[in-house]
């Protein structure tokens, strides 16, 4: 992002002026050495969880410790943007076991998936745009590599329980569910495996049938312009057809103009025959 990376300050907490204890929900704790002056002039939130959350003070090395119920892993690498501006993705173990019978259809190789999904998160909860943003991005990269894995339908739950209603959705995360709609259509093991999380989640659901019908209008819009482009094809065809009608017509019409002409001709010809007849007659 074109910044000063200060990882080295993190990662060795040296100059730290306060540690901030964090406690998973599991109980896995780690504490954190930082520096106010980085940390708190980028998240206003955090400072004030900071100031509401207990505080001891660690005489020894002269600091504040402050407990915060928040996950270590996800905290970490909310910190680690903090001090380096770039966000840096995770991979993980699948956290769901496929069922029997099912352990060959679907993909259980380590992703980053709720890594990324729990930085967003975190990156709301304390509002920070900039990580919300690169998360996100990160989400859907992994995303479209991971339809067809078997914690689809968690992260997807997980997802939605937490960012579904977020304004920054639609900005960041709007192409995922354009993503799951797609397979789900081409697929239908996709479409049973995602059907008890469409349930749980019914804005998921919704954003699912959206992306579908958007699909379809698109595809009825390239279906009229194809058909559009055939007419003006074929309109050069019926011009050609149209003249020669044209040119038959009028032929006929000549036919018809020229045997008029004749009879004509025939009935003053025979008319001046009729006269000449009676001339003779009374000159006899």
């Amino acid at each position: 992002m074109g910044r000063l990376d200060l990882s080295s300050l993190l990662n060795t907490g040296m100059y730290a002026d306060i540690h901030l204890v964090c406690t998973g929900k599991k109980g896995n704790k780690q504490t954190f050495k930082i520096h106010r002056s980085i940390v708190f002039s980028q998240c206003q939130k955090l400072k004030e969880l900071v100031l509401k959350s207990s505080t001891l003070r660690n005489e020894f090395f002269g600091v504040d410790v402050v407990d915060l119920p928040l996950e270590p892993e996800i905290f970490e690498g909310v910190l680690a943007f903090l001090y380096s501006g770039e966000y840096q993705v995770r991979y993980q173990a699948a956290e769901t076991r496929a069922e029997d019978g099912e352990e060959e259809v679907w993909d259980n190789t380590p992703h980053s998936l709720f890594y990324s999904t729990r930085i967003c998160g975190m990156a709301q909860q304390f509002d920070i745009i900039d990580l919300f943003s690169e998360s996100a991005a990160g989400l859907c990269a992994a995303m479209r590599n991971a339809l067809f894995h078997v914690d689809l339908p968690a992260v997807l739950d997980e997802l939605y329980a937490t960012l579904g209603t977020s304004p920054y959705f639609t900005l960041h995360l709007a192409s995922i569910p354009h993503m799951v709609a797609h397979k789900m259509k081409r697929f239908k093991i996709v479409r049973t495996h995602l059907r008890r999380v469409l349930f749980k989640q019914p804005v998921l659901a919704a954003d699912i049938l959206d992306a579908t019908t958007e699909a379809l209008e698109e595809s009825e819009m390239r279906l009229r312009r194809a058909a559009d482009r055939l007419q003006e094809m074929a309109r050069p065809v019926e011009a050609v057809q149209n003249i020669e009608e044209g040119e038959a017509d009028q032929g006929v019409e000549h036919d018809e103009q020229r045997r008029s002409r004749r009879r004509r001709r025939d009935d003053d010809d025979l008319d001046l025959e009729q006269e000449r007849n009676a001339r003779r007659r009374r000159l006899m």
